[in-house]
Parts: structure tokens; C-alpha cells; sequence
């Protein structure tokens, strides 16, 4: 419970969000191995937006449970939960949490329990990339995914061709689990984009196209 209220504590202390939603899953919904390829999104009523999971903690780190953590921001506020929704390759299951309000009060995580059909088991393989992006056709918008096998230091910043930072998007202690950045570019100019990682004692560098 400490270590869950210290993330919470630290993501708006950053500024990151105006509040939090935070959506309990029993640890026998999913595999630990398919944590790498796992999507979790949240969707809202009269939003053809799904929002990602900012951080899904496994139950290795918090027996019991899987904790889904979902960030909002002024574009929610005020709109109707819709339906939570996780995604393993092509298998889906979703939960409607019911009528709630997007858009919290700033505070401590408001925790919902939901129970959904387990996953298919997946098969155990190598350890998953650390850095994997997910464009949205529609929008600027990439979704960077950063999953880490364990707690640790994590920087995630974006770079022009000559190396200079034009954005950092996470940089500091993450938990061990799946972790979501929202990059929309904006502000910046079209054009090829260098996105760099580092943890775990590894770095990793992908091209980045801002259309």
C-alpha cells in the first residue's frame, strides 16, 4: 500500500495529471508472461479516443492484483466512463465500471475492483524489448510503451537528428510493469525524430516520425 501511494503521490506531484483512476484486477486475469504484449485502454463515452494505461503493476510487485493505472487530463474531465478494455494479440476482454465521472478531484488513486474472464496463457519466450511504439493513425499522437522486468532508474527522452533533447517524457524510479508515454509532438515540427531509452543498464534508440 506504501509503495502504490508513494506512485500516486509522485504522478501529481509532477504535474502529470489531474487525477487518477486506478482499476484492480485479480492476478489470475492475466500471465505475467504476456506482459509484454499487453494493451490496456480506457474508454469514455462521446470519445472515440481510448486512453492508455500509464502504468500496469504486476501482482509479483502487489500480490493479488494486477493495478491498472490511468492518468486524465483536461480532455477527460467531466466525461462518462465508458468501458475498460485489455488486449493479448487478437484476444480482447472489457469491463464497464458503470457510471463514473472522468475526472477526480486531485487526491489519492480512486481504486475500482473489476473481475474479467482470465487470458489465454501465454507461453513464456525471451524478455520482451524494452521500448515498443504504438502511432495513432488518426492523430500525431504515438503511444511509447516501456516495460521493465524490474524497479529501477528510467529516462525517456526525445531528440532531433543533431542530438539535442526536445522533449523528456519520463525520467526517474518506475516500478517494475508496463509503462505508457503519451508523445503528441507538440509545438514541435514535422519531421524524423530520435527517441531514446535508458534502464536497466541498457539503452535503446528507435526513429520516431512526427507527420
Amino acid at each position: 500500500m506504501r509503495v502504490r501511494a508513494l506512485l500516486v503521490g509522485l504522478l501529481l506531484w509532477a504535474g502529470a495529471t489531474d487525477a487518477i483512476l486506478q482499476l484492480d484486477l485479480p492476478a489470475a486475469t492475466l500471465d505475467e508472461a504476456c506482459l509484454g504484449e499487453l494493451q490496456a485502454r480506457l474508454f469514455c463515452v462521446g470519445s472515440a479516443r481510448p486512453w492508455p494505461a500509464s502504468a500496469i503493476l504486476t501482482p509479483s510487485g502487489h500480490p493479488a492484483h494486477w493495478h491498472l493505472i490511468f492518468q486524465y487530463d483536461d480532455e477527460l474531465r467531466g466525461k462518462q466512463m465508458d468501458k475498460v478494455e485489455l488486449q493479448v494479440g487478437k484476444e480482447h476482454r472489457q469491463w464497464k465500471p458503470g457510471k463514473l465521472e472522468a475526472g477526480y478531484p486531485v487526491g489519492p488513486a480512486f481504486p475500482l475492483t473489476g473481475k474479467l474472464r482470465p487470458l489465454a496463457p501465454c507461453a513464456a519466450g525471451a524478455a520482451p524489448a524494452l521500448l515498443r511504439l504504438v502511432p495513432d493513425p488518426k492523430s500525431r499522437a504515438t503511444t511509447i510503451q516501456v516495460y521493465l522486468g524490474r524497479e529501477g532508474a528510467m529516462r525517456l527522452e526525445v531528440l532531433d537528428l543533431l542530438g539535442n533533447s526536445v522533449s523528456t517524457l519520463g525520467n526517474g524510479s518506475r516500478q517494475r510493469g508496463l509503462h505508457n508515454f503519451l508523445f503528441t509532438g507538440a509545438g514541435l515540427p514535422a519531421g524524423l525524430y530520435l527517441l531514446k531509452l535508458e534502464a536497466e543498464g541498457r539503452r535503446e534508440i528507435r526513429k520516431l516520425l512526427l507527420s
